[in-house]
């Protein structure tokens, strides 16, 4: 089985903080206190809604810039 190791679709949004607060993990304005693992780990596409994100999905991190499908296991 061969593993596929992805960076998280957070890499290409808008909203993420650089740097997280070190004792929060990874956060964004959608998530101050730390983004879900569920999200980080591409586990789910945060172009939907997803609780406690106060409505604030993912947005491109350039303008034009398409949602990384490979991010969810496309390519």
């Amino acid at each position: 089985m061969t593993t596929r190791l992805l960076p998280p679709q957070c890499a290409s949004c808008a909203r993420l903080a650089f740097p997280g607060p070190a004792d929060t993990g990874h956060t964004c304005t959608a998530f101050p206190t730390g983004i879900p693992e569920q999200i980080w780990d591409n586990q789910v596409d945060h172009r939907q809604p997803y609780q406690g994100d106060n409505g604030q999905q993912w947005t491109p991190m350039v303008p034009g810039v398409e949602f990384p499908e490979w991010a969810m296991g496309g390519d």
